[in-house]
């Protein structure tokens, strides 16, 4: 990198942000997930071979490419990098993809229990109409406690669907970009992102969910202990009340995930 104090171009709800200089020093670039050639990062103030930092939001992986179109030596990154001098990637750059990417293969139907308070995500009074709030409550294991991971391609993206008479799924009400807005039932949309969960490993057996659409995790409001707490989004602090087991249901029981493994029945 060149230039220390730089100009900030950052795009409407960016996935990962560039630096000109190491330490997350100089021009700052936000990029959303998506392809991005020499010329697309020029115009977004990229400037070729001038990257020596990032950070990349949970849930996505970076890959920066030496060569225009995604071609030559390759460098992935799903963590930030203070340096990629160390990588032997500094000022390097001329394509980059991001792309979600979470933990694959994990389809089937599931009990989401909250970390915190060890109670289950549910869809309030059983309900089948699109647009009811999901919250957490004690563990019964009926159907609007149950979830039905199904996968999207190889990624580790999930749609959520409810196992109760309504078959709706989970989304991010209003396609909301804020803190604090309701995960809820919706009508399926196979196209819509705010449907769309990379399940991403938070560390001693516990999962988080990312809003694909935008990078912000699920988690119980006000990190309540309560039955009845409302289930949202928020940005991603490490927070245990947006952390959660991820078992299947088997049934009349549930198999527990142990360290870095969801079981299967």
């Amino acid at each position: 990198g060149t230039n220390p104090t730089g100009p900030t171009n950052i795009a409407e709800h960016p996935k990962a942000y560039f630096y000109a200089d190491c330490d997350f020093a100089g021009d700052e670039v936000g990029l959303d997930e998506g392809t991005y050639t020499s010329a697309q990062l020029q115009a977004y103030g990229i400037k070729m071979n001038d990257i020596s930092s990032l950070k990349v939001t949970n849930g996505f992986k970076v890959t920066l490419y030496d060569n225009d179109d995604f071609a030559g030596a390759s460098q992935a990154y799903t963590a930030n990098s203070t340096c990629v001098v160390a990588d032997n990637f500094n000022d390097k750059c001329e394509s980059i993809k991001i792309e979600a990417s979470g933990i694959t293969g994990v389809s089937g139907t599931k009990i989401i229990t909250n970390r915190k308070s060890a109670k289950n995500l549910d869809v309030a009074g059983f309900s089948i109409i699109a647009g009811t709030q999901l919250i957490q409550y004690n563990t019964t294991e009926t159907d609007n406690q149950r979830f039905a991971f199904e996968e999207i391609g190889t990624t580790g993206v999930y749609r959520l669907k409810v196992m109760n008479e309504g078959g709706k799924y989970l989304g991010i009400r209003n396609n909301s970009y804020d803190d604090g807005a309701a995960l809820e039932t919706q009508d399926g949309n196979a196209n819509a992102l705010n449907q769309q969960f990379i399940l991403v490993e938070a560390g001693d057996g516990f999962y988080k969910l990312v809003a694909r659409h935008s990078g912000k995790i699920v988690e119980i409001s006000n990190a309540s202990m309560d039955n009845d707490a409302l289930a949202q989004q928020w940005t991603d602090n490490s927070q245990v009340c947006g952390q959660w087991t991820i078992n299947y249901y088997c049934g009349t029981t549930v198999s527990i995930a142990p360290t870095s493994k969801v079981l299967t029945c």
